[in-house]
């Protein structure tokens, strides 16, 4: 017997589950990249998307460096929510949440992260508002204007 804390890990993914989809997490040993070398048989692996929709916890079944890998999924579970970049795109900028690690981001018009780690919804909607101001607008709310 021994403490399980020195016979395995426990790891946590962030998956974009649009470029990455969680099928691929189970069975593609490409998918995980350089970490790959890390994992061992007997490790735990929670699985989260960005949008936090999904939570899986699953478990490394076998590996052989760079040619296989085989994950048991021990627990999936929907998280509610929805995916909400698609839904709140208002302008030319605009507010998604990116889960616990990014927190609020403002989405810039080619959907790459503008800003990220914002803690409100509040405040990444003002940011947004700000952006997609027209620019003869701008500084007419400043307080110095």
């Amino acid at each position: 017997m021994q403490d399980a804390a020195f016979a395995r890990n426990w790891w946590r993914v962030v998956i974009d589950a649009e470029r990455t989809p969680y099928d691929s997490v189970l069975a593609d040993v490409a998918v995980w990249g350089p970490n790959e070398a890390k994992l061992r048989a007997g490790d735990l692996v929670e699985v989260v998307d960005e949008q936090s929709t999904l939570f899986a916890l699953i478990y490394l079944v076998e590996h052989v460096p760079a040619k296989f890998i085989r994950f048991a999924e021990l627990i999936k579970a929907p998280l509610g929510g929805l995916a909400t970049g698609r839904i709140e795109a208002r302008g030319s900028y605009y507010a998604q949440w990116r889960g616990p690690a990014r927190r609020w981001c403002v989405i810039g018009p080619t959907g790459t992260v503008v800003r990220d780690g914002i803690l409100s919804k509040e405040e990444a909607d003002r940011d947004v508002a700000t952006r997609n101001m027209p620019t003869s607008m701008a500084f007419v709310s400043h307080p110095r204007m």
